[in-house]
């Protein structure tokens, strides 16, 4: 039943989705058109030229704004609003509706910002981008040669920070929503308290991690101390990447539990 709900949630959230990342690449071609061609002393082009480089900058915002926006209005009206009456009705588990539309948000996101990332390179490609990854490949290989594999293990245990920091972003946006629907009035504004409640407690609890701690101690200690400056802020980077990926991990695991404890025994839907 879990593969019908992500079926379900992927045709419903893809036509928006569609419209919205073909809209971009259209803009993303006119701009790179106006990059490559010049014409002087011609007031048509240089208007046009402006035009697509807003339309750019505003498309890559919006892509990622809408993004966030259709991730929690999905969430919001299928499960907490009136759509829940008929959702709650379906022969799955309150854990299953939160994975499925889990895994599709992750999905889109993943996918906007590869997206993003790709628009970028297609307009600069041509101009100077092989030699700005030639220079990162060089500073790597001779990273390794120096330090050994520790620069790959950090490289590593960062991206998978990255990754798990999704779900760690959705999670928190759907906890916000099962505690702020408890209420009768008010919902949206009582979800918003708590999102940013939330990571004001989260911020102040890493801060005091990191006050009362040695992580940061050595660091400062080593680049005041030695010469091999590098090594200590590589060496650095992974022990904050690793603290940050178990913490996501058990936030978003703690995350996932009590919204879908909130959703089975304290669903209050409208």
């Amino acid at each position: 039943m879990l593969g019908k709900l992500l079926k379900h949630e992927l045709k419903a959230t893809s036509r928006h989705f569609l419209l919205l990342y073909a809209a971009f690449f259209i803009v993303t071609l006119f701009n790179k058109i106006c990059f490559e061609v010049t014409i002087t002393n011609n007031k048509f082009w240089f208007t046009f030229q402006n035009i697509m480089i807003l339309l750019y900058i505003i498309f890559c915002a919006a892509i990622f704004v809408i993004t966030i926006i259709l991730i929690i209005n999905r969430f919001y009206k299928n499960l907490v609003c009136d759509e829940g009456y008929l959702m709650f009705t379906l022969p799955v588990t309150v854990s299953e509706h939160i994975f499925s539309k889990l895994l599709i948000a992750y999905l889109w996101f993943f996918l906007s910002t590869i997206i993003f990332l790709f628009s970028i390179c297609l307009i600069v490609c041509g101009h100077g981008l092989g030699e700005f990854f030639n220079v990162i490949f060089e500073f790597i290989m001779q990273s390794k040669n120096y330090y050994g594999n520790e620069i790959f293990v950090t490289m590593i245990v960062f991206l998978l920070v990255i990754l798990i920091q999704g779900f760690y972003s959705i999670l928190q946006i759907y906890l916000s929503i099962a505690v702020g629907q408890l209420v009768n009035k008010h919902r949206i504004i009582t979800s918003l308290a708590v999102y940013f409640g939330i990571n004001f407690i989260i911020q102040n609890i890493v801060c005091m991690f990191f006050l009362f701690s040695n992580l940061l101690e050595p660091v400062v200690s080593n680049i005041l101390n030695s010469s091999d400056w590098l090594y200590s802020w590589i060496h650095y980077l992974k022990n904050l990447s690793l603290f940050q990926m178990i913490f996501d991990i058990i936030f978003s695991v703690a995350a996932f539990l009590v919204t879908n404890y909130i959703l089975s025994k304290k669903l209050n839907l409208e």
